[in-house]
């Protein structure tokens, strides 16, 4: 620090004497101009430069060199000793005011320069504050990763493509049954724990996605733990490329969806037994919304609608049957068993078949209901009694023909019936 400080007062010195000549030339040079110049012109520059620059002492060594030169070579000529001595006085004042002036510049660079430390040092503590904090959140984060990936059973994994090897985390490792930490590679997941069915079609798909442009990919597949149980896995990856698009890593989330795939089975199940419950009574079964459009039926009664599948009588109605001539009895109905909330069971009621034929059907309704106890819907069932209709018909045909019969005879006919009379004409 005093090497520099001992540099910079010579160079301060040394320029105060270099301005002080150049100055002295300069004057002598105008003074061999035409006309007389002014006394010590040039001089007070090169005093300004030297006290500016260097302060007090810069200023008057220059000002005493001024002067000593100014008498030695330039005072014979441009005036006397009051010339020289005014030009001393005013060499001082210069000297004086600049350093004044330069106490003042030093004193404001000194203060701007603590208030830029403490500035600076106050944003040092905030930055080392934010640092903090953001290792405090991004901890925090971490925390809550892994309790969300812990409670919500998603494992996280990541596969470096170039080598092949894959990094997965304890919920992951529970999965394929194998402990924590265990090598896993890509060409081992596939030889040990993918199912060879699955295998077939999921390879070529991922492979497909990595020479892709997508971000995204995602597979629901079963697995094989090295215990010999079947598990079903669902993966969502995201490939991190490089400027080019070359895939670097790919990091992905699985869940175990085994149970949830089990209760799918169980359900379908369900419904195929419901299924072949439905088509296996022998009556006919439908159900509308409120407004009276079909959801579905048993294979029964698409038959009656002229129909190969229950599936097509979905999102019809009355109208577009081949019984839409009853359409308005039937939504009539409906209506009433929804808004009233009572079953109506047993009740007769006619029909035309999609060959034109009138049928007879004895139907029961009845208002269905959700979880929440309001009604979104009616379930009917109905069976055919147009033949025993046509035999009642029959019968009583049959009954007028024989009692005609027996007022127009001259014979009396009597019919009894375990010893009691039942009739005579």
């Amino acid at each position: 620090m005093q090497n520099v400080r001992l540099r910079r007062s010579l160079t301060d010195y040394g320029l105060a004497v270099g301005a002080t000549l150049l100055a002295c030339a300069a004057q002598l040079a105008m003074q061999r101009l035409p006309g007389e110049p002014p006394p010590y012109i040039a001089f007070y520059p090169a005093l300004m430069i030297a006290a500016l620059q260097g302060g007090l002492g810069p200023g008057l060594l220059a000002t005493g060199v001024a002067a000593l030169l100014a008498g030695w070579l330039i005072l014979p000529v441009a005036g006397g000793a009051v010339s020289l001595a005014l030009f001393s006085g005013v060499g001082l004042f210069i000297c004086i005011v600049a350093e004044l002036y330069r106490r003042r510049r030093d004193r404001a660079l000194r203060d701007s320069e603590l208030s830029a430390q403490a500035e600076l040092a106050r944003a040092a503590e905030a930055l080392r504050s934010s640092q903090d904090m953001l290792r405090e959140s991004l901890a925090a984060s971490e925390q809550r990763l892994r309790l969300a990936t812990q409670s919500g059973q998603i494992g996280v994994q990541e596969i470096d493509l170039a080598t092949g090897e894959a990094r997965l985390d304890e919920l992951t490792a529970r999965m394929l049954g194998i402990k924590p930490g265990e090598r896993l590679t890509m060409e081992r997941y596939v030889q040990e724990f993918l199912h060879p069915e699955d295998a077939v079609h999921l390879l070529p798909q991922f492979l497909k996605w990595l020479e892709s442009n997508e971000d995204h990919w995602g597979a629901e597949y079963r697995i094989r733990r090295p215990d010999g149980e079947e598990r079903w896995i669902q993966d969502d990856y995201l490939a991190i490329r490089d400027e080019s698009g070359k895939p670097l890593r790919a990091i992905g989330v699985s869940s175990d969806i085994t149970r949830h795939k089990r209760a799918e089975q169980a359900l379908r199940q369900s419904k195929e037994m419901l299924r072949l419950v439905l088509d296996t009574v022998p009556v006919r079964v439908f159900w509308k919304d409120l407004n009276g459009v079909f959801l579905g039926c048993n294979q029964h009664f698409a038959r009656d609608a002229g129909l190969e599948s229950p599936d097509e009588i979905i999102g019809r109605d009355d109208y577009a049957m081949g019984w839409r001539d009853q359409a308005r009895l039937y939504r009539a109905d409906d209506q009433a068993i929804m808004q009233s909330g009572q079953a109506k069971l047993g009740y007769e009621e006619p029909q035309t078949a999609p060959n034109g034929q009138l049928l007879w059907l004895r139907t029961s309704k009845i208002p269905l209901r959700g979880p929440d106890g309001k009604v979104f819907g009616v379930l009917g069932t109905y069976e055919d009694i147009t033949e025993r209709k046509r035999a009642e018909l029959t019968l009583r045909e049959s009954e007028e023909r024989f009692k005609a019969l027996a007022a127009a005879t001259f014979e009396g006919i009597v019919i009894e019936e375990g010893g009691r009379l039942v009739d005579a004409n």
